[in-house]
Order: structure tokens, then C-alpha cells, then sequence
């Protein structure tokens, strides 16, 4: 009697330990509760700025956003993208989509959770001396602002970059549409003949997204 209930403990042992690692390794796997909201700029019929190639800025936006969330993911920071695929967020391509599509991002980052908002975005203007990346940060915000001080001065050091950029405050509606710390990100120049050529390559945007997601970490898990 008392071998059968020794062998009978045991097995109860065993299924608890058993039961108990696999609780272990589900809690090991799951995000850290830290979020971020990338957002992936334009997108759909609004390609944004255009590449001398063709080649659109929404499509390169996505691009990078999937190369920062894959490294946000190897330190269990969980990702919320506004935009997944080559399309908008406006639905119906029909008068009115911009605000239709600004308002659904607003709505993403609002029920997201995130403790920040980085939208990623390549620019273009007609002074082609202009070239590397430039950050823009939520209006009247210390924590937006601290960020983007720290995550301009690693873009100021990728190559061809402008070492004098300097980070602005930015008047655009997916920084200010809620109360988290937000940064949009210009990753660079189309009208820079450099820097297209960069951002054109897997290996630069790799670096780009390299170079934000360390930021991103640093600022979620107390770095700076």
C-alpha cells in the first residue's frame, strides 16, 4: 500500500513539474508589457515622396518599420504597427481619405497601450545639399524631446550624414494626436543623390533600423 502511494506522489510530482514548465516557458516567451507603435508613413495611393527610380517612400517607410519591430522583438518589446501591408488606412479610396487614414492611426496609437509613437517617414526638398536623417518631437513634451535628442545625435553618426542636423518639434498631427511620448523619423533625402542611393540599399536601411530600435530599447527599458 505504501509503495503504491509513493509511485502515485510521484506521478502527481511529475505532472505538476511538467504543468509548471510549461507555464514557465509560456511567461518566458510573452512580450515584456512594454510597447511601442511603429508607424509606417503614407502608404496606398499615398506614396509619399517618389525615388528618381520610382521607387515610394510609403513602400521604404514599411520596410524599415519591419526591420526595427524585428529587432524590438529579440528584447521582448512588444509592437503595435499602424500600417502592416503596402495599403492605406483609409479604406475607400474616395474624397477625404488623408483625414480618414490620419484619424485610423490616431485610433490605433490611443487603444495601443505604447509608452511611445515612432513614425517613420523619408524626405525630399529642393535644396539637394540637405542629406541624413532628422527627428521631430512632440510639442511641449520633455520625454518626446529627450528621446529625439538622443536618437539624432546616433542618425548624426551613420554615414553621409549631416553631423550639424539637429532635432525639431514637430506640428504633425500623428505626434500630437495623443498624450504619449511621440518622434516622427525623416529617414533621409530622396533629393540627396547620396543618401537616395543609401536608402535604396537593404544593407543602409538595415543600419537605419539598427540605429532606431537601440534608441527605441534604451528609452523603454530605462537606458537613458
Amino acid at each position: 500500500m505504501f509503495k503504491k502511494l509513493q509511485i502515485v506522489l510521484i506521478v502527481i510530482v511529475v505532472l505538476l513539474t511538467s504543468v509548471w514548465g510549461v507555464k514557465v516557458k509560456k511567461a518566458s516567451a510573452n512580450k515584456s508589457g512594454i510597447i511601442v507603435v511603429l508607424d509606417a508613413g503614407h502608404g496606398g495611393i499615398d506614396a509619399g515622396v517618389i525615388a528618381s527610380g520610382g521607387q515610394k517612400e510609403s513602400d521604404l517607410n514599411l520596410d524599415i518599420c519591419y526591420k526595427i519591430k524585428t529587432e524590438l522583438e529579440k528584447s521582448c518589446i512588444g509592437v503595435v504597427m499602424t500600417r502592416r501591408s503596402y495599403g492605406g488606412l483609409y479604406g475607400v479610396a474616395t474624397k477625404g481619405f488623408k483625414l480618414r487614414d490620419m484619424k485610423k492611426r490616431k485610433e490605433i496609437i490611443e487603444s495601443s497601450n505604447a509608452r511611445l509613437v515612432v513614425s517613420i517617414h523619408i524626405n525630399k526638398c529642393p535644396f539637394e545639399y540637405r542629406k541624413g536623417a532628422q527627428v521631430f518631437y512632440k510639442i511641449a513634451d520633455n520625454s518626446s524631446k529627450t528621446f529625439a535628442n538622443f536618437l539624432q545625435k546616433d542618425l548624426n553618426a551613420l554615414p553621409n550624414a549631416d553631423k550639424d542636423n539637429a532635432c525639431l518639434v514637430g506640428d504633425y498631427y500623428v505626434l500630437n494626436c495623443s498624450n504619449i511620448p511621440s518622434v516622427l523619423v525623416e529617414c533621409g533625402f530622396f533629393s540627396n543623390k547620396e543618401n537616395e542611393s543609401q536608402l535604396l540599399q537593404e544593407e543602409y536601411r538595415l543600419s537605419l533600423a539598427g540605429v532606431i530600435s537601440a534608441n527605441i530599447a534604451k528609452f523603454l527599458l530605462g537606458g537613458f
